[in-house]
């Protein structure tokens, strides 16, 4: 019976080659010296009787015997341990009763490995190999959920709701404050740099001052004394954004007049962007969304416990606006309102009201021809079922609570502790209202710009698009004319890799207040009044922005850029003279999902790509039967799915894979030797989606790694998954034309031992 182990097929010992055995006794005793023996009662040069012949052979019996089980015994113990680093890497040796997955045919992947896998020793090679095997989990089987063996052990070891993005996010954070430590004391520190450090440290160590809290929350009018109804919600999302940076459910930037052509006669035109309303600790979410901390800020800032129906009200809010967050995949095609055009923004709320709202906040008159930019035709929609499924009352108790739960740690420090959580705490703000630019003075010295990993993952993505303009030509339920077009669109593109222009840092030189930690609240509030005017007062670079620490690769169409920030230039989403096949399946299939987001867009704004007959494969009919795999594993908790980043899962997949296939390098990781580099891909890919959830919120994660995978023959190559494993789809989807789709059809695989019989092996 052949067992499979990572890709390799492992023969019984009769099968095995010679040369891969311990050296075995032959059928035949060995031979004997010619000499005349010499025995016990003879003579010199006398041949002994039969009785001595009878011993001298039993004697050669005995040592073939011993020999032979000091041999098998030998054999035996190799292969013990041989099994042992087996199971320890994760395969179990199975009878013929149980479940396993066999290969139905030879493998076109050298399978009979008779020289040492070549390892790569970069340390970004290292750091992969130390994460993989802290995630996978070994009593998985691949075929079965690919999801449970790359990401349960990952789960498992973190007890608050965590993703991978936002657990390398956290790791970058918690060194940032000895980058702030040490930003006040070197020479090379900018006055910026040191006041931005100033205003960290008033919020790490500030003076308790309630009655400063209760002052600014009825300045601000977001004080809980007012049951009433009042100003529109909308009003003072769009205030407090403008006048501290709150983001709500967007942040307000100064755009360009050429930003789009109905606005290039504007005087003033400004940008809603998508905002990130998440900390980088996740347990921080956690413990400002409790009943108990909400129940505890309000007794601060108001001496009583909180009105039932006003707890209810927050919670159920901040619950469906995190979902819907969740959910909407931020696609980059905008909306825009001018003045003098009139008409609805979102929900009741007209175009002329934004305006009024902007004007009344900002000091300013509009003219006819001004212009307000929604970056995301999402955040609209976002409004309209916020605003449609809550009152006014709802809505402006949730956007008080907004507020108070942000600046009560700076009020109040007991509500924050101990030090390590207000680190985080402190520094989410600061780099919040900065735009996250302080975030650059660790990451350059990680990623610097224009450096290695930056050309390295440039040069990727330029094959990633290559590939991915290929399955464009080769699609054959696409026009001419549509493959032309998105030619033209992708050729235009342009990356934006690791750190775009900034100079929000630079909006703290206009701030000259004295910082106290007495009063830490009034020091924040001026900063941050200071830094929004500053913002506010002077044009955005064109397209989109951009921040280090995101970790999310965007592309707009509009302006031809595909973003990658510096924060993914890293493990685990990259590696500098890293694998390929890792490189290509973490951060080269998300730029490929990215670039792929084209796509969607026509998608979404009514343009289907489908061929002359749909219902012969065009762009709807297979989205349709990707929908209906996801539908059958979800069920009903389909709606909870970003169906969009989905489909991007699904169609960016085999650009990256075939872009790894040309680039392979055949190497391993070390500690990971069983596994391929293909099979290393698959991983990477998956890894990415690694998410640890509260009970009470549904994963898609799970459905985001296998539904893909499902489809993709191959993945079921790569780990032998027979037909009719779980994670081998009997009715599979297609987006790509199928030629290619066929293993070893149009790609021929490197084998490992094409490259180690290479003359000049790779720079690792």
């Amino acid at each position: 019976m052949n067992v499979w182990i990572g890709g390799d097929t492992v023969l019984k010992p009769e099968d095995r080659p010679s040369d891969l055995l311990p050296d075995q006794p032959s059928d035949c005793p060995p031979d004997v010296p010619d000499q005349t023996v010499v025995g016990k009662g003879t003579s010199e040069g006398h041949p002994p009787d039969s009785n001595e012949e009878g011993g001298v052979r039993r004697n050669m019996i005995i040592s073939v015997v011993a020999s032979m089980v000091l041999s098998v015994a030998i054999y035996v113990m190799w292969h013990v341990l041989e099994v042992s680093y087996r199971h320890k890497a994760g395969v179990l040796v199975k009878g013929e009763d149980d479940v396993m997955t066999r290969p139905k045919k030879e493998d076109i992947r050298s399978t009979q490995q008779t020289t040492p896998p070549f390892i790569c020793t970069s340390p970004s090679c290292d750091q992969f190999s130390s994460i993989f095997q802290d995630a996978l989990s070994y009593d998985e089987e691949p075929c079965s959920d690919f999801y449970q063996f790359v990401c349960k052990r990952w789960s498992v070891r973190l007890p608050q709701e965590y993703t991978v993005k936002a657990a390398h996010q956290h790791r970058i954070v918690a060194l940032m404050r000895r980058v702030l430590d040490d930003l006040p004391r070197s020479t090379a520190s900018s006055s910026s740099e040191v006041r931005a450090a100033d205003l960290y440290w008033i919020c790490m160590r500030p003076e308790s001052n309630v009655e400063a809290l209760r002052e600014f929350m009825r300045v601000e009018g977001v004080a809980f004394d007012d049951d009433e109804p009042g100003e529109h919600p909308l009003k003072r999302i769009v205030h407090l954004n403008v006048r501290y940076g709150f983001e709500t459910v967007f942040n307000v930037g100064r755009g360009q007049s050429a930003t789009a052509a109905e606005c290039r006669g504007a005087s003033w035109t400004f940008v809603l962007e998508k905002v990130d309303v998440h900390t980088y600790a996740p347990f921080i979410e956690d413990l400002t969304s409790s009943v108990h901390f909400i129940r505890k800020a309000f007794a601060i800032v108001t001496g009583m416990d909180i009105p039932a129906e006003t707890l209810r009200d927050i919670i159920s809010v901040d619950a469906f606006v995190v979902d819907l967050l969740r959910r909407f995949s931020w696609l980059p095609m905008r909306r825009v309102f001018q003045l003098g055009k009139g008409g609805f923004f979102a929900g009741n709320v007209t175009v002329a009201d934004m305006f009024l709202y902007l004007g009344e906040s900002l000091r300013i008159q509009f003219d006819v021809q001004d212009c307000i930019v929604v970056a995301s035709i999402h955040i609209i929609r976002l409004l309209e079922e916020i605003l449609e499924k809550f009152s006014t009352t709802q809505l402006n108790r949730y956007v008080q609570w907004s507020v108070l739960k942000r600046i009560l740690p700076i009020a109040d420090p007991s509500v924050m502790e101990p030090v390590e959580l207000r680190h985080f705490y402190c520094y989410t703000m600061l780099e919040r209202l900065l735009r996250y630019a302080l975030s650059r003075r660790f990451l350059e010295g990680v990623v610097a710009p224009g450096g290695r990993a930056t050309r390295e993952a440039s040069t990727m993505i330029s094959v990633i698009l290559r590939s991915a303009l290929s399955f464009v030509d080769d699609s054959s339920w696409m026009s001419t004319g549509q493959k032309v077009s998105i030619h033209l669109e992708l050729a235009k593109n342009i990356r934006v890799l690791g750190y775009p222009p900034s100079q929000d840092l630079e909006c703290l030189k206009g701030y000259s207040e004295n910082a106290s930690s007495v009063n830490a609240l009034l020091s924040w509030a001026v900063a941050a009044s200071t830094i929004r005017a500053c913002q506010l007062n002077k044009t955005s670079p064109s397209g989109p922005t951009v921040y280090p620490m995101s970790t999310d690769v965007t592309f707009s169409s509009e302006a031809h850029t595909l973003s990658v920030p510096a924060a993914l230039l890293m493990p685990p989403f990259f590696g500098s003279e890293g694998l390929p096949g890792i490189n290509n399946g973490a951060l080269g299939s998300a730029a490929s999902s990215a670039l792929m987001g084209l796509l969607e867009v026509y998608l979404s704004g009514g343009q289907e790509y489908s061929g002359t007959d749909d219902s012969g494969g065009g762009f709807s009919s297979r989205l349709e039967c990707l929908k209906k795999s996801y539908q059958e594993d979800m069920g009903a908790d389909l709606g909870t799915l970003n169906k969009m980043a989905a489909l991007g899962d699904f169609v960016g997949l085999l650009p990256a894979y075939r872009a790894f296939v040309s680039t392979a390098s055949a190497q391993r990781l070390k500690g990971l030797e069983w596994m391929t580099e293909e099979q290393l891909f698959f991983v990477a890919f998956c890894y990415q989606q690694c998410e640890n959830v509260r009970d009470q919120r549904s994963s898609t994660a799970t459905f985001r790694c296998n539904v893909p995978l499902k489809h993709t023959p191959q993945f079921a190559d790569a780990f032998n998954c027979s037909t009719g494993s779980p994670m081998v789809s009997p009715k599979r989807c297609t987006f790509w034309d199928e030629d290619w789709a066929q293993p070893g059809q149009a790609i021929v695989r490197k084998s490992l031992r094409s490259h180690l019989d290479a003359q000049t092996p790779p720079h690792y």
